[in-house]
């Protein structure tokens, strides 16, 4: 009796320590394919539109590289596919829509240190700049934890000395690094590439895909209905109206644009700055002192840096050619884009 207890004991014992062995493995799997192996596991917005921009290269060497970067606005409201008869001429500048959805000053200036060391490296970038957003202290990409996430660990430095909290920053990034159920980590909002943890041949290709080849992101078409376009609105409004009344350009934001004309100067990169359309219903929310501080701030950039800015913000301003005040509908679009590119390709004469 004692003998069969003993044996069952050295049992069960042997198999919590194969369970334990087999567990450990799996979390050492996890730990290195994330953090080594997938190409930016971690940002995989980022990681697809990468991704796409060098096919595209791929497909078209010998052409110059411009990006045009900036937050869903651009990421919506440029569909280079219209003009590609402009980018197949001889020596024509290969243009890309680098817009990521939600980025600020902060997001776009990480991610030209990304290409800038990784490559492939633009002979001109254009940023965008959304005027009344520039007096947020707070850039979401270094205060939310679900954002936090997407640092490299290069980056995570930087990022907290962005953040309100730094130590909360740096203790959200730490731990998604090493824990797999961690919410902030696995879950991040678009993370496609989990398939990449699959080791078997091709799965990849299951990943959800958000972008056509040259980086934009499918609008709704038009027209878009007025109970459909007020829904929307309320939102924009939500999020861009309220400003303020001793509005001022933040510190951070300062910062953030100065820090990407001060690596475009040093990488020999040419730039721009970009303004995008806004409907007169959101023009509406800004008042004459707001509108005038921050071209008064815009005016102090392009005195330091010689920098030209293409501000679109007036260019459509009816609200039948967007979706919520802020985003194109298809027909705002297919206006937008010829007209934006014929503008941008003013640089290359």
């Amino acid at each position: 009796m004692c003998m069969n207890r003993a044996g069952f004991n050295r049992n069960y014992i042997f198999r919590i320590g194969w369970f334990v062995a087999f567990m450990l493995l799996v979390m050492t799997y996890w730990w290195v394919m994330t953090n080594f192996v997938i190409p930016d596991f971690w940002d995989p917005q980022f990681g697809l539109k990468r991704d796409y921009l060098l096919a595209r290269l791929k497909e078209n060497p010998g052409h110059p590289l411009w990006l045009v970067m900036g937050s869903s606005r651009v990421e919506s409201d440029l569909r280079l596919v219209q003009v590609l008869d402009r980018m197949q001429k001889k020596n024509a500048p290969l243009i890309f829509d680098f817009g990521l959805s939600g980025s600020d000053l902060f997001r776009q200036y990480i991610c030209l240190q990304r290409l800038m060391k990784d490559g492939p490296k633009p002979q001109l970038v254009g940023i965008e700049i959304s005027g009344p957003l520039l007096h947020n202290e707070e850039s979401y990409f270094v205060n939310s934890p679900n954002l936090v996430v997407r640092a490299r660990r290069d980056e995570i430095d930087e990022y907290c000395s962005f953040s309100k909290q730094p130590a909360l920053t740096r203790s959200i990034w730490e731990r998604s690094r090493i824990d797999p159920t961690y919410k902030y980590g696995m879950k991040l909002p678009h993370q496609t590439r989990a398939f990449r943890l699959i080791p078997f041949p091709l799965v990849w290709r299951l990943e959800k895909h958000f972008y056509d080849k040259w980086g934009w992101v499918t609008v709704p078409p038009a027209p878009i209905s007025k109970e459909e376009y007020d829904r929307g609105f309320k939102i924009t409004k939500s999020y861009f109206g309220n400003l303020p009344a001793d509005f001022k350009v933040s510190r951070n934001n300062e910062r953030a644009l100065r820090g990407i004309l001060d690596l475009c100067k040093k990488s020999q990169v040419r730039v721009f700055l970009v303004q995008m359309p806004d409907s007169r219903d959101l023009q509406a929310l800004y008042t004459s002192q707001q509108s005038a501080r921050i071209a008064l701030f815009l005016q102090q950039i392009q005195k330091d840096y010689d920098v030209p800015i293409i501000d679109a913000s007036s260019w459509l301003t009816d609200p039948a050619d967007f979706t919520d005040g802020s985003h194109l509908n298809a027909t705002g679009v297919a206006k937008f884009t010829p007209r934006f590119v014929d503008e941008i390709l003013k640089f290359s004469k």
